[in-house]
């Protein structure tokens, strides 16, 4: 993945329409984080969240999670309570 401009000790946000399987915003913070940002925050509008999307998010170091449209799916699935997110209201 390639980054564009100079991230290092910066703030970085990801904005993503979808969060299916989590493995883009995975790469992207990964990514961010490897390029030097001091901490990365993450916004999706349709958090689908299948298969191994949790897992991937409750492991990666993104500082908050802010899912814009909580779908049914969240209440099916849950994140472990040290996962930082916010549904918006």
């Amino acid at each position: 993945m390639n980054i564009v401009g100079h991230i290092e000790n910066k703030t970085a946000i990801i904005i993503d329409d979808i969060i299916d399987t989590a493995g883009t915003l995975q790469l992207a913070g990964d990514a961010l984080m490897k390029h030097g940002a001091k901490e990365v925050y993450a916004c999706a509008t349709h958090p689908v969240l299948s298969g191994p999307a949790i897992s991937r998010l409750e492991t990666h170091k993104l500082k908050k999670l802010s899912l814009l449209t909580p779908l049914l799916c969240l209440k099916r699935r849950r994140f472990q309570s040290s996962f930082n997110y916010q549904l918006a209201r």
